[in-house]
């Protein structure tokens, strides 16, 4: 018998036991804070409360509360004033949801600034940032779960196997927490490029090409580059697709998202969808210098962004293990049996540190 491995809400979520265990503690954090600070409003006799921009992103859930003066009935024992809302009926509307990171602060007439309340532009880019999250939380989540198959294993075959998996989805962890680090609108505008804006007229055109390629774009609202180089890319994509027979569910998707400069694209750990950083779509010269300079990657032009991704499709799609067919190059080459760790240092050294990770450079 496994016992109970989940815990399952009346609404259909279901969280593992350690993830609803870290969801009640920081729930309980967070209630012990709020309730110290609204015991000292209540000495101060006040029990307004302001929520403010969290690193200049809300929560998207959160988002219509931001710049919004409360009256704190939960913590401070406020009364309705018939001005103000009060906090309880925002937490009713879902505000301080589980793991909301944002929060409030006493206010004081006169003296507290009001911050502006959230642009679209900050509501597309905190639902943004909320997704690659949560695609961190999973990745992590599958990394513990091979690291703990590879610790347990008897089987040596076995034990490389999930040793493999396991350094695949840490990677993946890794980039996405240092995409979610630099994220910032200020790293978006790649320095030479500028956003460009489509028409109606030209979205339709992107889409039906996208279309031909077999591929569907889920987000084209978010694309703010050069709809030919977008073609180009879809059919580095097409011809890789045929050419090492995959199916329309490999790479059927195409999503758009702002990342900083350096950070050209990645590919889902399924192999189903392919992201593109919309901002290394702007511009041929300025995508193709950072790829030639910065990655040393000779003669490259923006097409190897695609061909680079649908590697990682090809590698999902047929479970290829990337460091051992390197490892085994190497064998047959110099005769050496090199360590995943040495595959990775005579990667760096030999060709360059793209073919390697670093999570700024994706």
């Amino acid at each position: 018998m496994r016992g109970i491995d989940c815990i399952e809400y009346k609404n259909g979520a279901r969280h593992t036991i350690s993830d609803y265990a870290d969801m009640a503690i920081r729930t309980a954090e967070r209630r012990a804070y709020l309730y110290g600070e609204g015991q000292k409003r209540q000495e101060w006799g006040v029990s307004l409360v302001i929520v403010n921009k969290r690193g200049g992103h809300p929560c998207p859930q959160c988002a219509k509360w931001c710049g919004k003066i409360l009256i704190d009935d939960v913590y401070s024992g406020g009364r309705p004033d018939g001005k103000y809302t009060l906090l309880s009926d925002a937490m009713a509307q879902g505000f301080l949801h589980p793991r909301c990171k944002d929060g409030f602060t006493t206010y004081f007439p006169g003296i507290t600034s009001v911050p502006d309340p959230a642009t679209k532009a900050e509501l597309r880019e905190a639902e943004a940032a909320e997704a690659e999250e949560a695609k961190q939380q999973n990745a992590e989540r599958m990394a513990e779960r091979w690291e703990r198959r590879a610790k347990y294993q008897t089987d040596p075959g076995n034990r490389r196997m999930a040793k493999a998996h396991a350094a695949e989805w840490r990677e993946d962890a890794d980039r996405l927490a240092a995409i979610g680090k630099n994220r910032s609108t200020d790293h978006y505008n790649w320095e030479g490029t500028s956003p460009i804006e489509h028409d109606d007229t030209s979205i339709s055109q992107m889409l039906n090409n996208a279309k031909k390629r077999g591929v569907q774009i889920d987000n084209i609202e978010e694309f703010d580059g050069d709809p030919h180089i977008l073609d180009e890319e879809l059919e580095t994509i097409d011809e890789i697709k045929h050419r090492f027979k995959l199916g329309l569910e490999d790479a059927g998707n195409v999503r758009f998202y702002h990342g900083p400069e350096g950070d050209f694209g990645e590919a889902t750990p399924d192999g189903a969808t392919v992201l593109f950083n919309s901002s290394a779509l702007r511009s041929r010269s300025v995508t193709r210098r950072i790829l030639n300079e910065d990655h040393t990657l000779a003669a490259t032009t923006e097409r190897g962004i695609a061909a680079h991704e649908m590697g990682h499709v090809i590698s999902s799609k047929y479970k290829l293990n990337g460091l051992e067919i390197a490892r085994q190059a190497y064998y047959n080459i110099t005769g050496e049996n090199i360590t995943y760790k040495g595959v990775i240092e005579r990667l760096t050294a030999d060709i360059s540190d793209y073919c390697t990770f670093v999570p700024e450079r994706h």
